[in-house]
């Protein structure tokens, strides 16, 4: 509900107002324009979700990664389910739980973490490698900053002629977020194409992996001429399932 001062203004039935709205604010009146604050605002004011039901650690450890502005229009009838898979796209973070349940925000990190576990390839079996050419894209087109009066969007785009070449596609893929910088949307549609290319690898191994979730980093290393830090030939792997 927005009220007029009638004594500083004289509005008629047949006026057109035009009002420019930025957004939210925090409760030190800072504006609501970060994925993971805004994840936050959807989560409790939106969804009646309490603050201690939310992993704050992983939705702030995104935030430290991802500060970019972004815009996310409330006005639409879309689904909450669509809303948060175009905020994962846009801050390159997934919902999950913690051990202890509660909802957070973790980023996909690109460098693995001290603590990833070492898998030697002797205690792999079963490894499989494939790729569902369903799935291989020569473009990746990113939307983003829509204009909500006339429904268009900003595009960046990202292209690999390598899989035309090779596997004969030519098909694109349009990926819609809700990021306002033009630098932001070019780099996500690099990051978004290179990753949806990548193989899927399949293998077996024991209980190395116990408590580590989809989205969380894995190292292979192999059993010979290991350096001083004792592994060598390392390939880091993100886990998809376990």
């Amino acid at each position: 509900i927005i009220t007029f001062n009638q004594a500083a203004v004289t509005i008629l039935e047949e006026d057109i107002i035009e009002i420019s709205v930025f957004g939210y604010e925090d409760s030190a009146g800072d504006l609501i324009d970060n994925g993971a604050e805004i994840f936050i605002d959807l989560m409790v004011d939106h969804l009646g979700k309490a603050l201690a039901d939310l992993d704050l650690d992983s939705i702030y450890e995104t935030k430290r990664w991802n500060k970019d502005p972004i815009s996310l229009p409330v006005d639409k009838d879309i689904s909450f389910e669509e809303i948060f898979r175009t905020l994962e796209q846009t801050v390159r973070a997934y919902l999950g739980t913690d051990k202890n349940n509660k909802i957070g925000l973790k980023y996909f990190e690109e460098i693995p973490p001290s603590d990833s576990v070492y898998i030697r390839d002797h205690q792999i079996k079963d490894y499989s490698e494939n790729k569902d050419h369903k799935t291989l894209y020569k473009t990746i087109n990113v939307k983003y900053n829509e204009n909500l009066q006339t429904q268009e969007w900003e595009e960046k785009s990202a292209s690999d002629n390598n899989i035309e070449r090779k596997f004969g596609i030519n098909t694109p893929k349009d990926i819609f977020v809700y990021s306002l910088a033009p630098y932001h949307a070019e780099e996500l549609a690099y990051q978004i194409l290179d990753l949806v290319n990548k193989p899927d690898i399949n293998f077996t191994i024991p209980g190395l992996i116990y408590g580590k979730k989809p989205g969380d980093i894995v190292k292979l290393s192999r059993d010979r001429f290991f350096n001083l830090a004792g592994s060598a030939d390392e390939i880091s792997f993100r886990l998809l399932k376990v």
